[in-house]
């Protein structure tokens, strides 16, 4: 690997993380942060985020490659502004949740040696800030880098060994591609919960216990609303075109939903529930394909302090590593269900039989 100093510009909460999974390993002689905020660089370097702190956004151009994690409507000037200061071969890249518009934003202006990969992991929190960041946000996570334009194959395999300490798996996808896929799976999430929490707040200016009877699914269908504004203003309105096909559809599945409602027609309305629920039982399976195969099983636990750390700490023993995690049911009072995931076969027998054996109730899904 030819990159022995990383730079980080902008240390947030997606920023703050990266800058934590490359200190931790120690690949690096040196992991220069830069932000523009006060106080920011030493506080992440205090929080062990970063090992130098660039006092100039054109000190960090000592990199060989170099992360913008700003917001997105920053990401193009900021480029633009390190792109004198950068020495042949430097590689850019971005964390930037569009990217339609910042790689066309940037890559007139690339000298023929400066090369420039989008990048999107698909990670994050409704936390914002350096105090949210996590060296672990990115295990497992869908990373992806983006195909046009062009870069050698040496740039995409020197970022992908860069960033693999995040425990994240890559994917390549075009710019527009990705936009369109965001869209549907991240930014109408985003909206489709923020309406909803509107219209239970509108319910709640007539109806004063809208709000206290919202219960566990609820708040877990809305916690993505919860998320920083003025950021994800600046998401949407970077991806308007794809967001707009997206909604598109979504209002089209919700017309048939209300069509049935209308007309009485049950037998509609129990077709679409279950197709829906045959596509969102699928959504572990197809991410198989895609991420890497795993094996599934799912633990019934009861509604009392230290339920899930029990599940946990009986595989910590055993050193089974839980590769995903997941909350399936919620019945307040009573308990839920969680979903895990590890990584072969043989695991998943041990787990399932570790589980039973400490008094849960455990099965293959």
């Amino acid at each position: 690997m030819r990159t022995r100093r990383v730079g980080v510009v902008g240390l947030g909460l997606i920023g703050g993380s990266l800058g934590l999974a490359f200190t931790g390993r120690g690949r690096f002689k040196a992991v220069i942060g830069y932000d523009p905020a006060p106080g920011v660089g030493e506080a992440a370097l205090a929080a062990g985020a970063i090992t130098e702190v660039a006092p100039t956004l054109a000190e960090v151009a000592v990199a060989e490659t170099i992360v913008v994690a700003t917001p997105v409507r920053a990401v193009v000037p900021t480029i633009l502004a390190l792109l004198p200061h950068l020495r042949p071969g430097t590689i850019l890249t971005d964390v930037a949740s569009t990217k339609t518009e910042i790689v066309a934003g940037v890559t007139p202006y690339l000298p023929s040696e400066i090369f420039f990969v989008g990048g999107h992991p698909f990670a994050g929190s409704e936390r914002a800030g350096l105090g949210a960041a996590d060296a672990y946000l990115f295990e497992n996570a869908a990373y992806v880098l983006t195909t046009e334009p062009a870069a050698p194959a040496w740039v995409y395999e020197e970022l992908r060994e860069i960033l693999s300490c995040t425990g994240a798996r890559f994917l390549h996808l075009s710019p527009h591609e990705h936009d369109l896929i965001a869209a549907g799976v991240s930014h109408l999430p985003h909206l489709v919960a923020a309406a909803l929490v509107t219209t239970a707040g509108t319910l709640e200016k007539g109806h004063p216990a809208a709000l206290t009877l919202a219960g566990g699914g609820f708040r877990a269908t809305t916690r993505i609303a919860g998320g920083e504004p003025g950021l994800w203003a600046e998401i949407l309105s970077t991806n308007r075109d794809p967001l707009l096909e997206v909604l598109d559809l979504f209002r089209t599945a919700m017309d048939r939903f209300a069509e049935a409602l209308r007309n009485g027609d049950e037998t509609t309305l129990s077709s679409l529930l279950a197709s829906a629920r045959r596509i969102r039982e699928e959504i572990p399976a197809r991410g198989k394909g895609l991420l890497g195969k795993v094996e599934e099983l799912v633990v019934a636990i009861q509604d009392r302090p230290g339920a899930i750390k029990e599940v946990l700490d009986v595989l910590a023993a055993a050193g089974i590593n839980i590769k995903d995690i997941e909350i399936l049911r919620l019945r307040e009072g009573e308990g839920g269900t969680l979903r895990l995931a590890v990584e072969d076969e043989p695991t998943l027998v041990r787990a399932i039989d570790l589980l039973r054996l400490a008094g849960f109730s455990a099965r293959r899904r």
